[in-house]
C-alpha cells in the first residue's frame, strides 16, 4: 500500500466540520494514518489488496490538526489537491506549458491526444466544452469529469502556504518566497521563507510525519480549482489494473452500453457473469478484461463492469440478502438451491478460492459454491499475534477437515483427529524441508494420504523443492505426490525450485514431466522468476525443455522484460538469441522489448535486439512514441546513438502529442541527447501539433525557475565565449547551441507566437539575435567570384590537345579489371576498396619541381624559361579544369590521368597521393554492403536468405516460414507460401 504521508488535500464531498480547515479552499497536509481496515484474510496478498485507509490525520495550513474519514462508513471528507504520491506520468507532457512529469493527467476525450497538467486544467486552457478524462496513474483508473463549462460555478480558490504567504516562528515574521518539491517533482516538501531583516531565505522542509515548523499567519492564493473534479482521498479505484471484475447485466442492456465502446459481438455472451481480471484501462475509461476460463480478452464499457473483492482462504464473508440478484448470478457458479434462502445475510468463512474465481464458503455448517459478487467481506478488528501461528494452522485445517468430512464422508478427516494429527503433520512437512528422508518415509508409511496435504497452503513437495532436497522429492513423487501441486498463489513445485536456484531439482522435475510453462495466478512462469533473479543456468534448462518464452504476466511483461530489470546480461543474451522469442510483444504500457530496454537504460539489450531485429527501431507505440523518444526521455545519449546508427530509426518522428525526440530531449534538459540528435541531423525547426518547435520549448521552459538543463563541455564553451553578453546559465547556452545549429526564432505556433516572444531577459534576446546573425545561412558572405585563370595556365592550353589523344589509348593489359570480374563469380558479393590493385607508391611527378606560385612578379623570366616551364606543366595539366594538378596513375596499365582534386578523391578505381582510402569512402562502401545484405536477409532470423513469399507480399527464409503460423510483419495468416528466386 502506498504511503499517504505528505499528500496535500482540501475538503471533500462529505465534509461536515464547519471551518475546522480554515474555510473552503484551504489546503492541508496528511501527517498520519489514523485507521486502516483489512478483511480477515489468511492470504498476505489478499490482505494487502483488501487493506484500505479509513481515517487520516491532517495538519491544515491555517488551522488545527484533526482526524478525518477517508472511506469510513462510505464517507470521504477529503479530496486530493494533486497526485504526488501515486505513480506519475513520465512520458505525458502538458500540451500548454510542457510540464513533465504530470501528477493528475487530464486527457481531452474529444481531441484524444491533448494532455493538460492540473494547473493548466484549472486555468481553463483548451476548450471548456470538451470533456476530460482524469488519470491518477499510468496504469490506474480513469474517470470522466464533467465539462468545465458546466462546473464554472463550482470553482474554489485554493489558499495556504504558497508563495506570498505570511508566516511566523517564535518571534520572527516573514514571507514564503518559494515552495519546494520532495522525492519526486510532484510532492510538496516544504517552503523557503525570507524572514524580516534577513538577506537570505531559509529552508523549512516538512518532517517525515508531514509537519512543518512554521505557522501560517496569512494565506496566499494559489489559484482556482474545480471542486467536483478532484479524486476523493483514500477512495480505491473500482477499475484498477489487476482487480477482479465481472459483467453482471443483461444482454440487451449491455448491447446499448457497448455502442462506441468496442461494440458487441455474440461471442461476448459466454463472458457474462464470468470472473475476469482487469488488464488495462483505455483513455475512454473502458476496461480490457481477461477471462482465464475462456482464455479470451474483451473490451467493455466501464458502466457494464462490476469490481469484485479478492478473497483468500479463511476470510469472513457475508451473503447478500438479495435473493433475486443471487438467482441471476449463480447459474454456472454453483447454481441456486431453495435451501440457500435460509443462508441469506448470514456470515461464513471462505474454504477455498477456485481457479474459475468462484469461492467455496462454509455457512451454517454446510459448504456453498458462490460467485464472488454474492458475498461481501466482513470488516473485523485486526488480530494480535504473528501472521502464522498454531491457532491459524488449526483453524485452516479444521475448515478443510469439515469440508472433506461433509463431502467425502468417512474418507475425509474428522474434527476428533485434528488436534492429534497437528504436530505429526507439521513434523512431516518440516522433515521434507530439512531433507530428513527417514522421517518422511515413516510418516507416509503410517499415513499415505499426507503426501499431498497442505499446511499454510504449501504441500511437502513445495517445501522440499524450495530447499533443494532431491532425494525427498524423488521419494514423494514415487508415493504419488502431485508434481503440479499448487499453493494459494498457484505456484507449482517447479516455481519453488527455480526461485531457489536448485538446478538439480529443476532438471529432475522437468525430466519427470513437470510442465515448464506453468503459471501462477498473476501469470508468472518459472522462466519469469529465473530471468528476474539472474539465474542463467535455470533459464538455459527451461529453454532446453521447451518453456514458452513468450508468456506474458498480468502486466503484459515477458521473461525478457524481467531479465532487463534484473540486470543479468547472460540471461538477456540467452532469451534474445532464442529463435522462438517474439520481440514485438507489448506489455500493458505498450512497450515491446526494445522500448522496455531503452526505458530501463539497458544498452546491452538494445544492441542485441537491434542485431537480431533492426526493424524494431521503427516500431511505434499507440501514442506514436518510438524508442528514440524513450531514449530522449531517460537522457541516454548512448542508446540514442545506437538507435540512430544501428537501428536507423526515423530521427524526426513525431509522437501523437509530444513532438519529436529532439523536442522531448529539450523539454527534459537532456543536453547530451540533444547534441547526439542534432549531430545526426535532427530538425530543430520541426513543429508538433501545437505548432511548437524546439526553440519554442526551450525559451518557454527558461521562464520556469525550476527548469534544469544538464551541463556539458559544449555548453561550457558557449558560456565561456558569450558570458560577457549575457549567457551565464546552461539553459541559455543550450538555446544558443540550437540557434547555432539552425534553430529559427520567427516560426509561428498555432496561437501566432514566435519563440523569441517567450524571452523575457533582454540580454538573452540580444544574444540569440547575434547568434542568429552569425550562424544563419542567409547572413553568410556571398560566394566569391570565379577566380580568373592564371595567365601561365592559359598559355598552356595549346599544348593540351596534343596530350589528350595519347591519354585515351587503351591499356596494354587488363589484369586489374579481371580481378574485379572474378570477385563477382565467387557467390558472395564482396566490395573491394582497391579493385584495380593500385600501387601505394607513385613515381615522382615532374610537377613536384614546378609551381605557379614559384614565378614571382619581381623575378625576371625569359621566354625560353617560360616556354620550358609551360611545356613541362602541360605534360600534367588537368584536361578538365586546367587548374588543379592532381596526378592519378593506374597499375598495371601505367596510364597517367590528371583530375581535379575533389573529383580524384571520389574515384573508387583510382588513388591520389594518399596511401589509405578516406574514412568517408570506407563508410560509404560498408553501408552499401550492409544495405545489400539486409535487403536479401530473412526478416525473422537475419541469418539466411529470403526464398519464400507470403500472400501478403512479405518474405522470409524457408526454415522460418515453416515455423510461423502468420506473417511476422503484418500478422496475416500464412496459409500459403510462394518460392522466391533472387
Amino acid at each position: 500500500m502506498l504511503s499517504y504521508i505528505g499528500e496535500r488535500v482540501v475538503r471533500g464531498p462529505d465534509w461536515e466540520y464547519n471551518h475546522d480547515d480554515g474555510g473552503d479552499g484551504c489546503v492541508g497536509t496528511v501527517i498520519a494514518i489514523k485507521k486502516e481496515r483489512s478483511g480477515q484474510s489468511r492470504s498476505n496478498e489478499t490482505a494487502r489488496t483488501n487493506c484500505k485507509v479509513q481515517m487520516v490525520t491532517v495538519a491544515w495550513d491555517l488551522a488545527h490538526i484533526g482526524d478525518y474519514r477517508t472511506g469510513l462508513d462510505g464517507k470521504y471528507d477529503l479530496a486530493c489537491m494533486d497526485v504526488g504520491l501515486g505513480r506519475p506520468h513520465p512520458i505525458s507532457i502538458c500540451n500548454v506549458c510542457s510540464r513533465n512529469p504530470l501528477g493528475y493527467r487530464w486527457l481531452c476525450a474529444v481531441c484524444e491526444t491533448f494532455d493538460l497538467c492540473d494547473a493548466c486544467y484549472n486555468k481553463n486552457e483548451h476548450h471548456l466544452d470538451h470533456q476530460f478524462v482524469r488519470f491518477s496513474s499510468p496504469i490506474g483508473s480513469s474517470v470522466r469529469a464533467p465539462t468545465r463549462e458546466s462546473s464554472l460555478n463550482n470553482r474554489v480558490e485554493a489558499r495556504g502556504l504558497f508563495v506570498g504567504a505570511k508566516v511566523s516562528k517564535d518571534d520572527k515574521r516573514g514571507s514564503v518566497v518559494e515552495t519546494l518539491s520532495f522525492r519526486n517533482e510532484l510532492q510538496w516538501g516544504g517552503v523557503k521563507v525570507l524572514w524580516d531583516g534577513e538577506e537570505e531565505a531559509s529552508v523549512h522542509a516538512r518532517t517525515e510525519d508531514g509537519v512543518i515548523d512554521i505557522k501560517c499567519e496569512e494565506a496566499a492564493k494559489y489559484g482556482l480549482y474545480y471542486k467536483d473534479h478532484l479524486a476523493n482521498f483514500g477512495e480505491r479505484s473500482f477499475n484498477g489494473v489487476g482487480d477482479l471484475a465481472s459483467v453482471l447485466i443483461d444482454v440487451d442492456e449491455i448491447k446499448q452500453l457497448q455502442e462506441g465502446h468496442g461494440d458487441w459481438i455474440p461471442q461476448m455472451t459466454d463472458a457474462l457473469r464470468q470472473v475476469a481480471i482487469i488488464t488495462a484501462v483505455t483513455y475512454k475509461g473502458d476496461c480490457k478484461l481477461h477471462f482465464p476460463v475462456l482464455g479470451l480478452d474483451w473490451d467493455f464499457n466501464t458502466e457494464a463492469v462490476t469490481r469484485l473483492e479478492k478473497f483468500g482462504t479463511g476470510d469472513t464473508v457475508q451473503l447478500i440478502d438479495d435473493e433475486e440478484k443471487i438467482k441471476k448470478i449463480q447459474p454456472g457458479h454453483g447454481d441456486w438451491k431453495e435451501e440457500m434462502s435460509q443462508d441469506l445475510g448470514q456470515e461464513g468463512a471462505v474454504l477455498t478460492v477456485q481457479s474459475t474465481g468462484d469461492i467455496k464458503v462454509l455457512v451454517n455448517g454446510h459448504p456453498l459454491t458462490l460467485h464472488p459478487a454474492c458475498v461481501t467481506l466482513v470488516e473485523e478488528a485486526e488480530e494480535n499475534g504473528s501472521s502464522i501461528d498454531w491457532e491459524e494452522v488449526q483453524e485452516s485445517m479444521s475448515m478443510k477437515a469439515m469440508q472433506d468430512e461433509m463431502i467425502l464422508g468417512p474418507m475425509g478427516f474428522g474434527f476428533s483427529s485434528i488436534n492429534s494429527m497437528k504436530e505429526d503433520i507439521l513434523k512431516f512437512v518440516q522433515n521434507a524441508q530439512d531433507g530428513n528422508l527417514t522421517g518422511v518415509k515413516e510418516a507416509l508409511e503410517k499415513n499415505p494420504s499426507w503426501v499431498n496435504i497442505q499446511v499454510s497452503h504449501m504441500a511437502a513437495i513445495h517445501h522440499a523443492c524450495s530447499s533443494g532436497q532431491l532425494e525427498v522429492i524423488k521419494y514423494l513423487i514415487s508415493k504419488n505426490a502431485s508434481i503440479e501441486a499448487i499453493d494459494e498463489t498457484e505456484f507449482h513445485p517447479l516455481h519453488y525450485a527455480v526461485r531457489s536456484n536448485k538446478l538439480k531439482v529443476v532438471e529432475y522435475l522437468l525430466q519427470q514431466g513437470a510442465y515448464p510453462s506453468s503459471v501462477s495466478k498473476i501469470w508468472l512462469s518459472p522462466l519469469h522468476l529465473a530471468a528476474a533473479k539472474g539465474f542463467t543456468d535455470c533459464v538455459a534448462i527451461l529453454l532446453k525443455h521447451g518453456c514458452n518464452i513468450n508468456i506474458q504476466a498480468v502486466g503484459g511483461d515477458v521473461a525478457l522484460h524481467f531479465a532487463i530489470v534484473g540486470g543479468s546480461r547472460e540471461c538477456q543474451k540467452l532469451l534474445i538469441q532464442s529463435p522462438m522469442i517474439d520481440l514485438m510483444l507489448r506489455n500493458l504500457n505498450g512497450d515491446n522489448a526494445l522500448h522496455f530496454a531503452a526505458l530501463r537504460d539497458s544498452e546491452f539489450s538494445v544492441n542485441m535486439i537491434l542485431d537480431k531485429m533492426p526493424v524494431l527501431a521503427l516500431n511505434r507505440k499507440e501514442d506514436g512514441v518510438t524508442c528514440l523518444h524513450i531514449a530522449a526521455l531517460v537522457n541516454n545519449s548512448t542508446i540514442a546513438r545506437i538507435l540512430i546508427e544501428k537501428g536507423r530509426c526515423t530521427i524526426d518522428s513525431n509522437a501523437n502529442n509530444n513532438g519529436s525526440p529532439l523536442f522531448l530531449a529539450v523539454i527534459r534538459g537532456a543536453t547530451e541527447t540533444v547534441e547526439v540528435l542534432v549531430t545526426h541531423g535532427a530538425n530543430i525547426n520541426q513543429q508538433n501539433k501545437s505548432g511548437w518547435t524546439c526553440m519554442h520549448a526551450i525559451l518557454k521552459m527558461l521562464m520556469n525557475p525550476e527548469y534544469e538543463v544538464e551541463d556539458s563541455l559544449t555548453l561550457r564553451k558557449i558560456r565561456a565565449s558569450m558570458r560577457e553578453i549575457g549567457v551565464s546559465s546552461p539553459g541559455g547556452a543550450l538555446a544558443c547551441y540550437l540557434v547555432r545549429n539552425g534553430g529559427k526564432l520567427d516560426i509561428l505556433d498555432e496561437e501566432g507566437n514566435k519563440p523569441i516572444d517567450h524571452v523575457v531577459d533582454p540580454k538573452l534576446k540580444e544574444c540569440l539575435q547575434k547568434c542568429l546573425e552569425l550562424y544563419s545561412p542567409h547572413s553568410s558572405p556571398a560566394p566569391a567570384a570565379k577566380k580568373e585563370r592564371n595567365p601561365l595556365l592559359s598559355r598552356i592550353l595549346p599544348f593540351l590537345n596534343k596530350r589528350r589523344e595519347a591519354r585515351k589509348r587503351p591499356a596494354s593489359n587488363l589484369e586489374g579489371m579481371n580481378e574485379v570480374e572474378n570477385l563477382e563469380t565467387e557467390g558472395e558479393v564482396e566490395l573491394s576498396i582497391n579493385p584495380f590493385n593500385i600501387s601505394d607508391e607513385l613515381p615522382k611527378s615532374p610537377l613536384d619541381d614546378f609551381t605557379v606560385d614559384a614565378i614571382s612578379s619581381d623575378q625576371m623570366v625569359t621566354d625560353e624559361d617560360l616556354k620550358a616551364n609551360v611545356e613541362k606543366a602541360a605534360e600534367h595539366a588537368c584536361s578538365v579544369c586546367e587548374e588543379q594538378l592532381t596526378q592519378l596513375i593506374g597499375i598495371p596499365c601505367q596510364h597517367v590521368q590528371t583530375w581535379p582534386g575533389e573529383e580524384a578523391s571520389a574515384l573508387p578505381t583510382a588513388t591520389t597521393q594518399r596511401k589509405e582510402p578516406t574514412k568517408r569512402v570506407v563508410s560509404v562502401l560498408r553501408r552499401q554492403n550492409s544495405e545489400f545484405r539486409m535487403a536479401l536477409a530473412c526478416t525473422v532470423c537475419f541469418q539466411r536468405k529470403k526464398c519464400v513469399v507470403f500472400e501478403c507480399g512479405h518474405s522470409t527464409c524457408k526454415e522460418c516460414a515453416e515455423l510461423l503460423p502468420e506473417c511476422p510483419v503484418c500478422r496475416q495468416p500464412a496459409s500459403k507460401v510462394i518460392p522466391l528466386y533472387l
